[in-house]
């Protein structure tokens, strides 16, 4: 019982990220359809699974190593994405291409899985006092958390961008900045 006490909050923290990343693209994507929505709570849900369980098996040796670069990382594709989305907002206003109309790439819900979960390997690294089956348990409960989360914030980004309107991408730019720079800290 407390380890799955433990692996909600922990499920829940983690996946905080993820739940604002899911809302930013529910507002700036009009066709996003079941699929898109199922693809991004999956793989967001996926990569918060993996992502522990690789910090899992790699120990306190990689967090010597690369713990400093992890945030770097994290930040980057965050702000990345963010100025990216931003860029393309202000740009469209003065043609009459409209990235509303067009569905979410692969290879964006890949990057924003990947930016969303990095936090989650520290996770793993502070697991290795736990058995095997006690993390795989835990590591479930993460990824289910992700899953459901994900999906409400699909489903909120869509009400909140109906009041939004033109402003959506910007909001949902500026979103995803702010979390790469919460990440820093």
């Amino acid at each position: 019982m407390k380890l799955v006490l433990k692996s909600i909050m922990i499920g829940t923290g983690v996946a905080m990220d993820a739940f604002a990343v899911a809302m930013t693209n529910g507002l700036n994507y009009k066709k996003i359809n079941c699929y898109n929505v199922l693809i991004i709570a999956l793989m967001f849900g996926l990569f918060q699974g993996i992502m522990p369980l690789i910090g899992y098996f790699i120990g306190t040796f990689a967090l010597k190593l690369f713990y400093k670069y992890m945030n770097v990382i994290s930040v980057a594709i965050l702000c990345l994405l963010g100025i990216k989305t931003i860029y393309q907002s202000v740009k469209n206003r003065y043609c009459s291409y409209n990235p509303k109309n067009v569905n979410l790439s692969f290879f964006v819900i890949f990057a924003q899985a990947i930016a969303t979960s990095i936090d989650a390997l520290t996770v793993g690294i502070t697991l290795t006092y736990l058995s095997l089956i006690e993390v795989l348990i835990c590591i479930f409960i993460i990824m289910l958390i992700t899953f459901v989360l994900s999906l409400f914030g699909i489903f909120i980004g869509k009400k909140i961008s109906i009041c939004l309107k033109t402003y959506a991408e910007i909001f949902g730019g500026l979103i995803l900045i702010v979390i790469a720079i919460t990440n820093l800290f």
